[in-house]
């Protein structure tokens, strides 16, 4: 994992906003990102495409529900 994700993780665990559970980091409290790519980098530890990788509530992808 780069540094800076690794920073920002933690950054997220020490403000509350993510809570270690095991080997598990859940998030507890909203967070906004710059972007879903940036979103899925600091959940996955590295490059991925947001708008594939992550879904909403009612299960599709970020690509399918943005249109």
């Amino acid at each position: 994992m780069p540094a800076s994700l690794l920073r920002r993780r933690l950054d997220l665990v020490e403000q509350g906003v993510v809570d270690i559970r095991g080997d598990d980091y859940v998030f507890v409290e909203d967070q906004l990102f710059s972007s879903p790519s940036t979103a899925g980098a600091v959940v996955l530890g590295g490059s991925i495409n947001g708008r594939i990788f992550l879904e909403d509530r009612d299960g599709p992808d970020l690509s399918a529900v943005r249109g």
